[in-house]
């Protein structure tokens, strides 16, 4: 079932996901030129239901961002996009703000967002004006259904 993700329904994703630490990048997929919708992308990731027991516990989640007015991705020689250490999901001025490989562990402002000068990492940001996210079984990305 998709569900609108807002500074309301954060604690509910987070009780399930916390904060997605070793979850697997497994797709990211735009919508730039439809007439129809405004841009969006969606991110899948494997990741773990903290509210249900291992083995059973890995599924997939599927974020929809929706009217992106930033998408920032910038990778390094020395780490993998593949996995991710934490995920920060943030709201501010009617906009969410996607940071999976974030740079402080609870941003407090927007500029929390952009201390990147020093940073030796990933960068991987996703705002928009809307969210919303759904799951599905757990399949490694390539895999045959």
């Amino acid at each position: 079932m998709r569900k609108e993700l807002s500074p309301d329904t954060l604690a509910e994703l987070e009780k399930h996901f916390g904060t997605f630490h070793d979850a697997v990048i497994h797709n990211v997929s735009f919508e730039l030129f439809s007439k129809s919708k405004p841009y969006s992308v969606c991110i899948t990731v494997g990741t773990q239901d903290l509210t249900l027991a291992p083995p059973n516990n890995w599924i997939n989640l599927t974020f929809e961002i929706v009217e992106i007015t930033k998408f920032i991705l910038e990778k390094t020689r020395n780490y993998d996009f593949s996995i991710i250490f934490q995920l920060n999901i943030r709201f501010f001025d009617d906009e969410i703000y996607l940071d999976f490989f974030p740079y402080t562990e609870n941003p407090m402002s927007i500029d929390d967002f952009w201390r990147r000068a020093d940073s030796k990492g990933p960068i991987f940001i996703v705002i928009g004006k809307k969210c919303y996210w759904q799951t599905s079984p757990y399949r490694e990305q390539g895999a045959i259904a």
